[in-house]
């Protein structure tokens, strides 16, 4: 047999390719796509391998200049791309990071002529370029979108429809008001459903209903009918109540130790510090012989968990009450979402006979709480762990104008009055429910603790300084009101020995490292992923000083957060933001530095003074400082009084089942 030799022209093509475009890329952009397109078969074969090997994802492998001439000889072959696709490159090319860079507005004005597109997308584009320039540009922005807005027509595709409506969310939100104004006849249907999608999930429901009701009459999509039925189902509920289906008469008898909890979350499908805190107080209550019923609302479960009607977690079982909806409450209708919940808590409180019902925050727990009170004839407790509406405008999902921070404040101040008693977390947060009308006598504060085991660890921690250097330390979720980014730039005020760490994630975890790079402080910042609080003695034995720096915020003044009180058991100094709860917490003699004005040089002049006290970095005693935390067990036990004043109060008070005779609709 005769072998055969093959000889690939493609490196050849590739190398000729490069080589052509970089010597093409430093002649005026009109002269070189000239050349290209007057090179015909010859051109397109030596160059359209070097143009499909540039990736806008990884920019730093071309100059600027063969950037944009390959933009627009990709763009400008209409052999190789039809319309559509040249579409659907210049709004990938469009929100890059490289048109950014490198595209003026003058040259950007000529691509758009070359590609003789309609005004909707030219305007669409353009409105892109200004979004992704220097923040100046941010006017010029809104008024494109607006413009746009006003003109938009069924020519637009549905992606293009969303990458719009995307850019309206983020940059021009108040234009979402003004959808209404629009001509239903000759505007994207589909610019009403995204549309009333955003203004629903910022917590306009009433704006949202107005919207998407002006395309019920037209050739409506399933998301659109599907979208109006939860936002009525919304309104209705926020406005009228739960309108609750007769209930057949129990019998019933309770059982004396039995408590039924109602949860909005539970391990192991989420871990936070509402899910930590409820995993130790009701193991500790287990523990200590009371028989606790812990019930999850309906959908949650995972794709890795198949659940059944519950789920144990070190020897805890989780009772799930719904598993076949879906895990996201704001996907089902009000009314079926709580007729589920009301469905499935029952069948678990007949089994389990419980003598109180304890529902934990939000309000949607206490909505059946107060139901099954009412059936069963047996008291319920209202445990509120955090202010939840408040919360979402610290994150910024929402204002405090919006229905949804009033809708839920109404049904939080319900739930609270409605409640035989009423559990929180400090004494601040206490004060604050007095402040909203709630009867001190029924407000019991059962504080957060420490596990027994976490206490033996750290009692025996011994200290890791095998460097010159001092640590500063956070852990926990990283988060917009934890200041981290104030922490990071006052690093660079300090000298060069002073380092930190951070452990967690977070929204905020990719703007920290962008911003550690920007001030070339990689040698000097950690950013660590997550662990669990039994593992955190691991990372943090060479640790000097803790910091906790949240912003002043109703929420970061009275919530008590449970890191603190792992920060104090390490018996490190502290530098912390004077916060109401944060000087609750501190036991008087620890060693800490408060910090009034969180600025960098705030921050920095606040670590320097630490690291001044530590100027030799001693040893610390494994019994100095050792604040009297209280552990788990002992908060555990806080809970029998709180269900003792439920019983007395119950006994005392006439309850009347209320259900409204008629539903008021919504618009």
């Amino acid at each position: 047999s005769q072998g055969v030799i093959t000889i690939s022209l493609r490196p050849l093509y590739n190398f000729f390719g490069t080589a052509a475009s970089y010597l093409l890329s430093l002649l005026p952009v009109g002269v070189a796509i000239t050349i290209i397109r007057k090179g015909g078969r010859m051109s397109r074969a030596i160059l359209l391998p070097t143009l499909s090997s540039i990736s806008l994802k990884s920019p730093s492998v071309v100059s600027y200049r063969l950037f944009r001439l390959i933009s627009y000889a990709k763009l400008l072959h209409f052999d190789e791309l039809n319309f559509s696709d040249r579409i659907s490159f210049i709004l990938e090319l469009a929100s890059s990071d490289l048109w950014r860079r490198y595209l003026p507005l003058s040259e950007l004005d000529f691509l758009l002529a070359q590609l003789k597109m309609n005004h909707g997308r030219n305007a669409l584009i353009r409105a892109l370029w200004h979004v992704n320039h220097t923040p100046f540009d941010q006017i010029e922005a809104k008024s494109a979108l607006s413009s746009l807005i006003r003109s938009i027509g069924e020519d637009l595709s549905d992606r293009e429809i969303s990458l719009f409506m995307s850019l309206v969310e983020e940059h021009a939100p108040e234009l979402l008001f003004s959808l209404r104004n629009l001509d239903v006849k000759t505007t994207h249907r589909k610019i009403f459903y995204e549309g009333a999608r955003i203004l629903r999930n910022q917590g306009w429901y009433e704006e949202a209903f107005s919207v998407i009701s002006l395309v019920e009459d037209r050739e409506d999509v399933e998301f659109g009918i599907a979208l109006k039925t939860l936002i009525e189902s919304e309104l209705c509920f926020y406005k009228d109540g739960m309108l609750w289906p007769p209930a057949p008469t129990v019998s019933y008898i309770p059982k004396p130790d039995s408590i039924l909890f109602l949860l909005e979350d539970a391990l192991p499908w989420k871990r936070t510090g509402y899910t930590v805190r409820s995993q130790h107080l009701l193991s500790a209550l287990q523990q200590q012989g009371t028989l606790v019923t812990p019930v999850v609302r309906p959908g949650l479960k995972t794709a890795d968990i198949a659940i059944d009607f519950r789920h144990s977690t070190s020897s805890l079982f989780y009772h799930a009450t719904n598993e076949s909806l879906d895990t996201n409450f704001r996907k089902i209708p009000l009314h079926a979402f709580f007729a589920a919940y009301l469905e499935g808590t029952m069948s678990i409180a007949l089994e389990k006979r419980p003598h109180v019902i304890h529902a934990v925050s939000n309000f949607k727990q206490a909505v059946v709480a107060d139901r099954l009170s009412a059936l069963l004839n047996i008291p319920w407790v209202y445990e509120l762990r955090g202010l939840w509406e408040e919360s979402q405008v610290t994150l910024g999902t929402i204002v405090k104008s919006s229905d949804r921070f009033r809708f839920f404040r109404e049904q939080e101040n319900l739930a609270l009055i409605r409640a035989n008693a009423v559990v929180t977390l400090s004494v601040a947060m206490k004060g604050h429910l007095v402040d909203r009308g709630i009867s001190p006598d029924k407000i019991f504060v059962v504080p957060n603790g420490i596990p027994t085991t976490f206490v033996q660890t750290v009692q025996h921690l011994k200290p890791r300084h095998t460097s010159s250097l001092f640590r500063v330390g956070y852990f926990g979720s990283l988060n917009s009101y934890e200041n981290l980014d104030t922490l990071v730039q006052a690093l660079q005020f300090l000298p060069e020995y002073i380092c930190l760490r951070i452990i967690g994630d977070g929204r905020e975890k990719s703007n920290l490292a962008k911003l550690t790079k920007e001030l070339e402080l990689e040698s000097r910042i950690e950013i660590l992923p997550p662990v669990a609080a039994e593992s955190l003695p691991d990372l943090v034995g060479d640790i000097n000083a803790f910091v906790l720096l949240r912003k002043e915020d109703i929420v970061t003044e009275l919530v008590p957060p449970m890191k603190l009180l792992e920060m104090l058991a390490f018996r490190k100094s502290l530098i912390l933001s004077r916060r109401t709860v944060f000087q609750e917490m501190v036991p008087s003699g620890s060693d800490v530095m408060w910090i009034d004005n969180i600025d960098p040089v705030s921050v920095a002049a606040g670590i320097q003074n630490i690291f001044d006290k530590h100027s030799s970095i001693p040893e610390i005693d494994s019994t100095s400082r050792a604040p009297n935390i209280p552990t788990w067990d002992e908060i555990a036990q806080l809970y029998h009084p709180v269900w003792r004043y439920a019983h007395e109060s119950f006994a005392n008070a006439e309850h009347t089942l209320h259900l409204p005779d008629t539903k008021r609709r919504p618009g």
